[in-house]
């Protein structure tokens, strides 16, 4: 007696079957593959750049921290937060320079030192970049809310 393929799919054992029906390898490409980091690996990442804002980030030791290659970190990272990790690591130290503007009498140049940029003129274009405003001007402006800035019930 001769066996069609789709008799013989439907005897062959169900822990070979893929959920869609399929026997065998996973018949996704490598391209498709989108590497993420586990939660542990985004917390040590996250904590490190916040505790080094003010110094030179070096992906390699984000990677080493993380037990990763640096070229996997980056895209496992951007998988998973969404940004690269230098874009996450300059918006906190655009983040921190927006709470120094507003909460103390701190001059732009030293600002600029305590976040980490090399001089006050790096400072300026990577903020004016980041919130379309120059440091001055964010300063003598009262801060909004966010858009989002109602608690829900």
């Amino acid at each position: 007696m001769r066996m069609t393929s789709s008799a013989y799919a439907l005897r062959s054992p169900a822990h070979l079957q893929a959920p869609d029906g399929h026997r065998g390898q996973d018949h996704r490409s490598r391209a498709d593959h989108r590497p993420l980091l586990a939660p542990w690996q985004v917390s040590i990442a996250k904590r490190f750049m916040l505790d080094h804002l003010a110094e030179t980030l070096h992906v390699a030791e984000l990677a080493r921290l993380c037990r990763l290659s640096s070229t996997y970190f980056v895209r496992a990272f951007a998988n998973t937060v969404g940004i690269a990790p230098y874009a996450w690591f300059l918006g906190r130290r655009v983040a921190k320079a927006q709470f120094l503007l507003t909460n103390s009498a701190m001059s732009l140049a030293q600002v600029a030192l305590e976040c980490g940029f090399s001089d006050q003129a790096h400072f300026t274009n990577t903020f004016g970049k980041a919130t379309g405003t120059t440091p001055a001007r964010w300063r003598k402006t009262p801060p909004r809310p966010p858009d989002d800035w109602t608690q829900s019930p």
